[in-house]
């Protein structure tokens, strides 16, 4: 009996680029079959998670991304963290002052523990518009903080000339929001 050889088939290259993943995707998205190999992610719900032991090459400008994300936390959540916004929507995170600090304290100690509770107003600035119901008229609107207090505080006393330029600069402030 003489043994015949098939021949073998060219392997797919065991490295991911980011040129593969591109085709990879536009098959799903064309509802075309995936081989085995191209089943890059970490089940349906996960995509863009890869498996492990996925070797990925990246290109110069990746790399540089990278070191940038590596090396500034503050970057890295700017630039890829996602939020889930009140209307359902998901748009690019924009960090507030006290989350930088947060971020800040636990890049620069390892060992820290938050100990805060949601929803208690870490994120109220002067600029914070809010919505108040005005108790003579019934009317609503919104407005900003800084300027409720101010005009509050008229209503009690003569605003000094600071305080008047405070409540100038924050209703021009609600007008460029």
């Amino acid at each position: 009996m003489a043994y015949e050889r098939k021949e073998k088939k060219p392997v797919e290259s065991a490295i991911i680029t980011t040129e593969i993943v591109k085709k990879i995707q536009e098959k799903e998205n064309l509802g075309l079959p995936l081989k085995l190999h191209e089943r890059l992610w970490l089940g349906k719900t996960n995509v863009g998670v890869r498996k492990k032991g996925i070797k990925f090459a990246m290109t110069p400008e990746e790399i540089e991304e990278y070191v940038r994300c590596r090396l500034s936390v503050y970057y890295f959540a700017e630039h890829y963290c996602k939020i889930k916004l009140e209307d359902g929507t998901v748009n690019q995170m924009r960090l507030r002052d006290y989350q930088k600090d947060i971020l800040k304290l636990y890049t620069e100690n390892r060992y820290s523990i938050l100990m805060a509770s949601r929803q208690i107003g870490k994120c109220v600035d002067y600029n914070s518009i809010i919505k108040v119901m005005d108790s003579k008229t019934n009317e609503t609107y919104n407005i900003c903080i800084g300027r409720l207090y101010y005009e509050l505080l008229k209503e009690k006393r003569r605003l000094t000339f600071l305080e008047n330029i405070k409540l100038i600069l924050y209703k021009i402030l609600e007008i460029i929001d």
